[in-house]
């Protein structure tokens, strides 16, 4: 009996063995690769990489890696299947399809929000992505599936100018939201080491611009500036931060945006806001956060903080809508952002995803999420 329970267990973790072989095997392109030989050489003399432990850091790394050292799985994984928060719409959200023709005639700043971090944007005649993901926000296919499918598709876009990457973590840094532009002339403009992964997926050299924090570069009539953020990189688990992470600033000839990408809260805004605000419009991290990773991610009272401390006239949330990344309610984030908004000259944009948005005009938008049946207060 013994021996016919082993062979049955052996069966089933060749099985499983198998299983995950054809997994891993799947996933394998989409992790890229990280920089080696004198691309390595060349990144770690930034002010940002610690040659001691081979890494970028951030100011605060002593802090963040205790953080980091006490991360409760358990009670993470409790909340995650014990909650009672609504994670996830009950149906459709409703969005709008963009008018494409209309947006390449735009004079003024104007952007569509597509879920989770995902912006298209129009400044002085360039047309600009930003962290584009159309898939899902994890390698393994399922494992972190979207709300619904993309509002656009990567074949339904006009000509993209340049693609902006704030880090390489997967709902910011997708390989098959990436491939549609390995044959076109769009540029890249990526933080330090982020490169790696593009080349490895077949992106010309030649097509990237790779910055380290406070350096800046040129686009058309615009002026990219990359900028800090407070938040880690990787791809394949710890200890990562083989790469650097970021946010960004565009500047036009009379208009200007913020794009957080992800960040926990910290003294970078207040210094973005002092040498590049005031801004048009911000799209700052709202979501995800949780107290486990408070370092991490902002909370919604951070968000509006960290928006008065840029200088923004207007902040569209981003970083929900789409993943469930962590345990809030999926509708959680505006709502909080808008309350915390309530008291201060901020002006908070909620636009439907695919909904088109532009800054310097009055707009008026509703909180459309109260209409699905899974709403209840937060």
């Amino acid at each position: 009996m013994l021996k016919k329970m082993l062979r049955y267990v052996g069966i089933g973790l060749l099985c499983l063995g198998l299983f995950l072989a054809c997994i891993l095997a799947l996933a394998w392109k989409d992790l890229g690769s990280d920089p080696s030989g004198e691309h390595l050489q060349r990144i770690s003399q930034s002010p940002q990489y610690d040659p001691k432990s081979k890494r970028f850091v951030n100011p605060n790394q002593e802090e963040y890696d205790k953080m980091m050292k006490a991360f409760d799985f358990q009670a993470l994984l409790h909340k995650r299947f014990f909650g009672k928060e609504v994670r996830t719409p009950s149906q459709t959200m409703p969005e709008i399809k963009p008018d494409l023709l209309q947006f390449l005639q735009s004079d003024s700043l104007t952007y569509h929000w597509l879920g989770h971090s995902t912006i298209l944007a129009r400044l002085d005649s360039q047309t600009l992505l930003l962290d584009p993901i159309f898939t899902n926000a994890a390698p393994v296919p399922l494992a972190i599936g979207r709300f619904q499918p993309p509002v656009l598709r990567p074949e339904e876009l006009p000509k993209i100018d340049a693609i902006f990457i704030s880090h390489d973590h997967y709902d910011h840094l997708d390989r098959p939201s990436i491939l549609p532009f390995k044959d076109t002339q769009t540029h890249f403009f990526v933080p330090l080491g982020v490169s790696s992964h593009l080349i490895s997926w077949g992106i010309p050299t030649e097509r990237i611009t790779e910055l380290d924090w406070w350096e800046s570069a040129v686009l058309g009539n615009l002026q990219v500036v990359c900028t800090p953020s407070q938040h880690f990189s990787g791809r394949r688990g710890p200890p990562g931060n083989t790469t650097l992470w970021a946010s960004w600033v565009v500047m036009g000839q009379s208009e200007r945006f913020y794009f957080s990408g992800d960040s926990g809260y910290g003294p970078h805004f207040e210094r973005i806001g002092e040498k590049y605000g005031p801004f048009d419009v911000a799209f700052m991290e709202s979501g995800q956060y949780n107290t486990i990773w408070p370092l991490a991610h902002m909370f919604p009272q951070e968000t509006v903080q960290a928006s008065l401390d840029i200088h923004t006239r207007k902040t569209q949330p981003i970083h929900w809508g789409m993943f469930v990344l962590s345990t809030h309610d999926w509708f959680a984030p505006p709502e909080k952002v808008i309350e915390h908004a309530q008291n201060t000259s901020l002006k908070i944009l909620t636009p439907q995803i695919g909904a088109s948005v532009t800054p310097s005009q009055p707009q008026r938008f509703d909180r459309w999420w109260e209409s699905l049946p899974s709403h209840t207060p937060p």
